[in-house]
């Protein structure tokens, strides 16, 4: 998984969920799972499954920014 900057991974968060409003950095589990599913091409497979799994295996129906930056760094560092 590729390391990225708190902004860039902000501006990922927004791309996957095609949330254009800046100040807004939560998003429902749905629109996260299709945008990785849909629109990150260009992450590998592996590390695409892991942060599929890991957002699938959360109880709450809402994710974070924060939940989604932990989630992508514990893959990186796993």
């Amino acid at each position: 998984m590729t390391f990225y900057d708190e902004e860039e991974l902000k501006n990922l968060f927004h791309y996957l969920t095609q949330n254009e409003t800046v100040s807004a950095y939560t998003a429902s589990k749905e629109s996260i799972l299709f945008g990785l599913q849909n629109y990150a091409l260009g992450i590998p497979k592996e590390d695409l499954a892991y942060l599929l799994n890991k957002i699938t295996l959360k109880k709450e129906e809402v994710i974070t920014f924060d939940e989604f930056k932990k989630f992508w760094q514990s893959n990186i560092n796993k």
